[in-house]
């Protein structure tokens, strides 16, 4: 057989695996939601004859499983119905929880963060990992609204809580550049470039190189609307370097992109052409 007939075969054999993994994907993913709308319905026979915290809890999980099938606004609407059930702290931070993350889902900001801000109140010390990512996303919450300096407090918050109580050194650097971005977002460039170099500490440290990439690019356009052009070029390309190892296209056209828009304000139209 020569050289060109393999080639022929492989490519049909590739083509031959790629309509099985489709198929397989269709099949999963029918699978998924007949086994989520088996669980929606048994939770909702089981609560007709519940009562109490019982009657809450499976509240809280009927909308646990509206989430997950992503009907946001289901899962709001039961998660709410726990509240008229319960005193438990904790069934009660969990619920808020769950209406705070389907008003994210729903673009609802300003009740995302109300939400998710009495929801963190509730899980400190029940359930810390949850209360972390309520302050989570309730920062981010701010963040949309254009709240940057109580996205910061909640940022700062956060960091706070993860460093000390929960010792999460693994999303730490998340919140790091959070932070960073928020001081982007307010202008405060310098302020924002220092907590960059943290998050690419804190990403060195986990051996998290998409993380030190985002550092490094975050750097980089901070320097560039501080006009500091050199040193825009140099944080950005060594992003590129990143993002090129660890083969991650989407951030690398964006950075690609930054470099070319850097070269087009030095006039320097010829490396503007070929990053853009």
């Amino acid at each position: 057989m020569c050289a060109f007939d393999i080639l022929v075969h492989l490519y049909k054999f590739k083509l031959m695996m790629q309509k099985i993994t489709t198929r397989l994907c269709v099949f999963i993913s029918l699978l998924t939601s007949f086994a989520v709308g088996q669980n929606i319905d048994s939770l909702r026979n089981c609560i007709a004859s519940q009562k109490g915290d019982a009657k809450a809890m499976s509240f809280l999980n009927l909308a646990d499983a509206y989430y997950y099938s992503r009907d946001a606004i289901s899962a709001y609407d039961v998660a709410a119905k726990v509240l008229d059930y319960t005193n438990d702290s904790l069934l009660l931070g969990k619920a808020y929880y769950r209406m705070g993350v389907s008003n994210f889902q729903e673009n609802q900001t300003f009740l995302q963060i109300k939400n998710l801000n009495i929801a963190s109140k509730y899980l400190i010390g029940l359930n810390d990992s949850l209360a972390a990512n309520a302050m989570y996303f309730a920062h981010r919450g701010y963040q949309k609204n254009g709240m940057y300096p109580e996205a910061l407090a909640k940022g700062l918050e956060e960091l706070e809580f993860r460093k000390n109580r929960l010792k999460d050194d693994l999303f730490v650097t998340r919140v790091i550049q959070e932070i960073g971005y928020t001081y982007d977002r307010m202008n405060d460039y310098r302020k924002a470039i220092e907590w960059h170099k943290k998050s690419i500490i804190s990403a060195k440290n986990m051996n998290d190189e998409l993380s030190i990439g985002r550092g490094y690019g975050l750097i980089g356009i901070a320097y560039d609307e501080l006009n500091v052009f050199d040193s825009a070029l140099y944080y950005n390309k060594m992003a590129v370097e990143y993002f090129k190892k660890n083969k991650e296209y989407g951030y690398l056209s964006t950075w690609y992109s930054n470099i070319g828009n850097t070269y087009t304000k030095l006039n320097d139209l010829n490396n503007a052409e070929k990053y853009t």
